[in-house]
């Protein structure tokens, strides 16, 4: 883990090699100072793996700025660089903005529910385009 090139969108952890910070007090500044990282990296795939964009949505409060949040994640579908895994709380989802998730599964290529726990995970495919 030590090695992983990371951009970091907020949040307190850090792991592995930090290669920019992005402040998530904006969204069209977050996702211009995302973009601008993004493009600096040089290899020809890259893997992004999100964890609490679900909690992040839930503190834009509008709705304007929620469909413009979704939309930023949705433009890289089907870039053949960023291969992109995100871990979200349906739950959460569920109860605080109800739109997001339907507007995520539709976009996404693969949506995959886990459910269980660390021991004894269940994966369930709800989607998946190109198998």
């Amino acid at each position: 883990m030590d090695e992983i090139k990371v951009i970091k969108l907020g949040g307190i952890l850090n792991v592995g090699q930090v290669i920019g910070k992005v402040s998530v007090s904006e969204t069209a500044i977050l996702q211009k100072e995302y973009d601008r990282i993004f493009e600096q990296i040089k290899k020809d795939k890259i893997v992004n793996i999100v964890v609490g964009f679900d909690k992040y949505l839930t503190l834009l409060g509008d709705k304007k700025d929620i469909l413009s949040a979704l939309h930023d994640v949705l433009k890289y579908v089907g870039n053949e660089k960023r291969i992109a895994f995100y871990f979200v709380d349906r739950d959460l989802l569920e109860l605080s903005i109800p739109m997001t998730l339907p507007i995520l599964e539709e976009g996404f290529t693969r949506v995959v529910r886990i459910e269980g726990n660390h021991r004894n995970p269940k994966f369930t495919i709800l989607k998946s385009l190109g198998f």
